[in-house]
């Protein structure tokens, strides 16, 4: 029979490893702003941040503020993509697990830069890094390294503006919304996998976009021509 005392322990236990998950939730916010602040720039070989995060530890709910995705040099844009506000909704039983599962990631109204040329510009740049930074991590694999899964993604009313090399302004057109589902498969991937998975999407889109628009390719081959103009002078 079950002594009182043992029932009581047990029940101390019990409230300790309760208090201890929940500080852990509680705390996620924080986690996770410090690890994409830490582990942002190393992935994408550009400036990475967000200003904070905040998740409501009874409902996995929350919103990540200020993210900033830089440029990498020798663009004149001040970022590739910036976004107010990220709504998540996270799979709290994974936040112990080596899978964290994010149900929902709604980026509402992001202006998006894509500065360059259609076949060479600053988002293929970072697709290109994202996608080193995946194949030196398989390299250098870790079992004890966390996979990310995005369960839905949706772009949200994105601002594109588009500036071709040598061009004075930027040109802002539409862009549709962008919808991804099961970012990173069953098993879940790498931050840097599911980076360029997501931004491979963005460039695809805004590069049908700047295809598709007659004024846009005016300007680019305009900028092409005079770049060719400038090797000969």
């Amino acid at each position: 029979m079950i002594s009182k005392r043992t029932t009581l322990i047990s029940l101390i236990v019990l409230i300790l490893l309760g208090a201890g998950v929940f500080l852990i939730y509680k705390n996620a916010g924080k986690l996770i702003t410090t690890a994409v602040n830490g582990i942002g720039p190393k992935i994408t070989h550009v400036e990475t941040r967000i200003s904070n995060v905040y998740i409501n530890p009874w409902t996995g709910t929350g919103t990540i503020h200020g993210l900033f995705l830089g440029n990498p040099a020798g663009y004149k844009s001040n970022s590739a993509v910036e976004a107010a506000s990220i709504k998540v909704t996270i799979d709290y039983s994974s936040l112990t697990k080596e899978t964290i599962v994010l149900k929902n990631l709604v980026i509402k109204s992001p202006q998006i830069t894509w500065e360059g040329s259609l076949t060479d510009n600053n988002l293929s740049q970072i697709q290109k890094n994202l996608e080193s930074s995946s194949k030196e991590k398989s390299k250098n694999s870790n079992k004890n390294s966390k996979k990310i899964i995005i369960r839905n993604l949706l772009i949200q009313n994105p601002k594109l503006l588009v500036q071709f090399m040598e061009a004075d302004k930027p040109l802002e057109i539409s862009f549709p919304d962008i919808a991804m589902e099961n970012i990173g498969g069953d098993q879940g991937a790498s931050s840097s996998q599911v980076s360029a998975e997501i931004l491979g999407q963005i460039l695809n889109k805004s590069s049908g976009v700047v295809k598709k628009t007659p004024e846009l390719i005016g300007k680019g081959l305009k900028s092409i021509t005079d770049g060719v103009k400038n090797i000969f002078k």
